[in-house]
């Protein structure tokens, strides 16, 4: 009796539940890489609302590092924009915000331009630029809206904003510190989280 129908069957469906469990598993890494991500950054945007120096905040950290982490294009705009904006309601609207969203947007770029290049140089380059794009915008910004009669008034803005640029900075370099390596050691001691080519283990 030829049994090469049978074995064949039965190799035909092992090898289908193989391909069930790895579409599984792989679903399951993502969501799991989603959800962690995504604490992350509702963690890092909540604490704007505790007491801070001025300018301290992880906005510009939060953007960079949403456009460095999330493999989809849309998820590392919106959902970094989308928890800031929430924050933005319990704190305050202003005039001024969309100059500030622009500026996110910028660092969402900046951070997708690290994916590959996830190195401290490179992160340190970009959360510099970040700053000063932040700082160049904004103050040029508040000129236009409140003042904008003179080139006097805008290099006054520019003078009066150099103490809130160094507290932007620290707070993007801080910020920036922990989202980035907190994540680092999630992807560390959470194999799962890693690209499957790096998934070695952990000594």
């Amino acid at each position: 009796m030829d049994t090469s129908p049978v074995l064949a069957a039965a190799d035909a469906h092992e090898t289908d539940a193989h391909e069930t469990d790895a579409h599984e598993t792989d679903a399951s890494e993502r969501w799991l890489r989603f959800a962690i991500l995504v604490a992350l950054i509702s963690a890092a945007a909540a604490l704007r609302l505790a007491p801070h120096w001025d300018n301290f905040t992880p906005l510009g950290a939060i953007a960079l590092f949403g456009g460095a982490a999330f493999r989809s294009r849309g998820a590392s705009v919106l959902l970094p924009l989308a928890v800031v904006f929430l924050t933005d309601l319990l704190i305050g609207v202003h005039v001024l915000m969309p100059f500030v969203y622009a500026c996110l947007l910028f660092n969402v770029w900046l951070g997708s331009c690290l994916k590959k290049h996830l190195r401290p140089v490179p992160l340190a380059g970009a959360t510099l630029l970040g700053a000063v794009v932040f700082f160049v915008t904004t103050n040029f910004a508040c000129w236009v809206v409140y003042e904008g009669d003179s080139l006097a008034g805008l290099a006054r803005y520019y003078v009066m904003g150099l103490p809130y640029f160094a507290s932007s900075l620290a707070g993007d370099a801080t910020y920036g510190l922990l989202l980035f390596g907190g994540w680092a050691l999630a992807e560390r001691y959470v194999p799962a989280l890693r690209p499957a080519t790096e998934r070695t283990a952990v000594c």
